[in-house]
């Protein structure tokens, strides 16, 4: 299998700092730290497994730029941000990092409300984009323009090595991440680095993904009607009187086709139109006002979509032919074409939704795509 680069950083300019070694363990790395003052501890240590705040990590950032005597300086000045006070402890960190001048990004930005919210905590995608661009500074804002949030971060942060890239990216980052993750990409950073993303198969395929599951690149409104006129014509044809779509049959159906595409298979242990938790998948529709279960029936499909092939952009941005594709597959089978034409049923309702893994072993580096319909006599 082809192995994909995931960017091409251009390094034209290597003098990591003496005090600052790649190679360094992390107890040292977080010693160097100590030692250099760009952390303190509170009296009790240094709450190494504790999450950094915004504040906190202002005061790294500004330590490591060697900036500290403008941070006490500014300590009782106003704040440009409407919630960070002239008392409030890192106020003078925070205005440091905010009114330091130079042609670089922001490393550590407020948000667009004018507030900075020091007391929040920073996840490890945010640790990662900081990192990035601490250690290729010349990067500018059109370099990051294609760079999605955050798994574009997380894969420059996982190429460069830094251990933020190993975590949740929405989790918050424990203080013993951020110092190991900035001390490495201190160590690391050169003064003309900068990025040039080329994203990974596996990057498109998630922001396909994002796309579709959230209705900004797919039509979800559209392939529902498509999908109900293919099922009618078929049922006129049949002299089968058409279905109606039934909008409360909808909170079940999306849930079916949204558990089973996490999970990754619509078979859960080898066996069908079962939930994660072994009961049947009429339970899924138990917040309807009568017992689901002897007038629901489903009708279930899934699609490997392996990274980076370009017939995905068919399935997860066109509504008309997945309805087409999803539709012949279901008339091709006798058990779901035998749903789709009872003539005892008189309403439907369908839904779509992608997963980041396909389940089966056999298929890495592949996503996969769950259409669910359900029916109601």
């Amino acid at each position: 299998m082809k192995r994909f680069f995931l960017l091409a950083l251009i390094f034209l300019l290597v003098l990591p700092l003496p005090a600052f070694a790649k190679t360094t363990g992390d107890e040292d790395k977080i010693k160097s730290f100590v030692d250099n003052r760009i952390v303190e501890g509170d009296g009790t240590g240094l709450a190494l497994d504790r999450p950094i705040t915004r504040g906190e990590l202002a005061k790294v950032i500004v330590s490591l730029q060697h900036r500290r005597e403008d941070a006490d300086g500014m300590k009782t000045k106003k704040s440009p941000y409407t919630d960070v006070r002239e008392s409030h402890w890192a106020n003078g960190f925070i205005n440091a990092l905010s009114l330091k001048e130079n042609d670089g990004l922001p490393l550590l930005a407020g948000y667009e409300d004018g507030s900075f919210r020091p007391d929040r905590a920073v996840t490890y995608g945010e640790v990662a984009k900081i990192a990035c661009l601490m250690a290729l500074p010349a990067t500018t804002s059109d370099d990051i323009a294609p760079i999605p949030w955050p798994t574009g971060w997380m894969e420059i942060a996982q190429s460069l090595e830094f251990s933020a890239a190993s975590f949740p990216p929405n989790a918050p980052a424990l203080r013993r991440h951020v110092f190991t993750t900035l001390y490495d990409a201190h160590a690391t950073s050169e003064s003309r680095g900068k990025i040039n993303y080329i994203p990974s198969p596996k990057t498109l395929y998630l922001e396909q993904m994002k796309g579709f599951n959230e209705g900004t690149s797919f039509d979800k409104t559209l392939y529902r009607e498509e999908i109900l006129r293919l099922v009618n014509d078929a049922r006129r044809k049949n002299n089968l009187r058409p279905l109606q779509y039934m909008v409360s049959l909808q909170k079940g159906t999306t849930l079916r086709a949204k558990e089973l595409a996490e999970y990754g298979d619509i078979r859960i242990k080898g066996k069908r139109h079962k939930r994660q938790n072994g009961t049947p998948f009429y339970t899924a529709f138990r917040y309807l006002p009568f017992d689901p279960r002897p007038h629901i029936g489903e009708n279930l499909l899934m699609y490997g979509l392996p990274y980076g092939d370009e017939k995905n952009r068919s399935y997860l941005a066109d509504p008309n032919f997945l309805a087409a594709e999803s539709f012949r597959l279901w008339m091709a089978s006798p058990s779901h074409r035998a749903n789709l034409l009872d003539p005892d049923y008189r309403f439907m309702a369908c839904e779509n939704y992608a997963g980041a893994t396909y389940g089966d072993k056999n298929y890495p580096n592949t996503g996969i795509l769950v259409a669910a319909m359900s029916f109601y006599k």
